[in-house]
């Protein structure tokens, strides 16, 4: 991942998001890394397309998680990342693929 990403894991101990194809039709879908004690827990997010597209307010009933693990290094996620085919540099602040939560 680009260092600007795992300097936000790693120094502000801030989140990092990418914008991935979703698993079920008509849901968006994004790939989270957020530092957690000992590691960075990794998880994809998937919400109906419309609460995305009209910026809605939405509760937990419309998220879908999926675990994907806890990794103890910024290299361990890069692998996780590459094996699941998304791009490790794709990786960036939320703000920057509007990731809404």
């Amino acid at each position: 991942m680009r260092m600007q990403a795992a300097n936000r894991l790693t120094m502000t101990k801030a989140g990092i998001t990418a914008r991935i194809a979703a698993h079920e039709p008509g849901r968006v879908a994004w790939f989270a890394v957020y530092p957690v004690d000992g590691g960075f827990m990794v998880f994809t997010v998937e919400i109906p397309e419309h609460l995305a597209d009209d910026s809605a307010c939405f509760g937990e009933e419309s998220i879908t998680r999926r675990n994907v693990g806890t990794f103890a290094t910024i290299e361990e996620v890069d692998g996780a990342v590459a094996g699941l085919g998304i791009d490790p540099d794709e990786l960036d602040a939320p703000w920057h693929n509007d990731y809404p939560l």
